[in-house]
């Protein structure tokens, strides 16, 4: 991701910090804490989260397919997909705004979930949202 946008995400998760912080009751524990004790995520994480269920939602039919999906082969690591290399002489640019994609970056983030949750198929949202966690 482009240090522009990392400082983009820095700068809008520095607005909900500072927001939990004036909640009288919780200021003495940390972020992290307080997010836990609120039953909230990061907006990093609601970001990466949304991303992974977006996903899970085009591989199920939920929602319309909007990228051509390429699943490996089930066999032996679960459901997964692959990433399509990009042509060697493409520029940096390229390069740059591909990693940056949403299906990159969903992609990603699917194949880094442990098997048992990748597997999940045929199940109702909310079931998949809980495991998720």
């Amino acid at each position: 991701m482009e240090s522009i946008k990392k400082q983009e995400i820095v700068e809008l998760e520095m607005v909900q910090r500072s927001f939990i912080k004036r909640i009288e009751n919780i200021k003495h524990l940390t972020y992290p804490e307080q997010l836990r004790k609120l039953q909230l995520y990061s907006l990093e994480r609601r970001r990466e989260r949304y991303l992974i269920i977006y996903l899970w939602k085009m591989t199920e039919g939920l929602v319309p397919t909007c990228i051509d999906l390429k699943r490996r082969n089930r066999n032996r690591n679960g459901r997964s997909f692959k990433l399509i290399p990009l042509s060697r002489t493409a520029s940096n640019r390229v390069k740059t705004l591909r990693e940056s994609s949403f299906f990159i970056q969903a992609v990603k983030l699917f194949n880094a979930l442990p098997q048992c949750i990748r597997d999940l198929e045929g199940c109702k949202l909310e079931k998949f949202k809980r495991e998720l966690g």
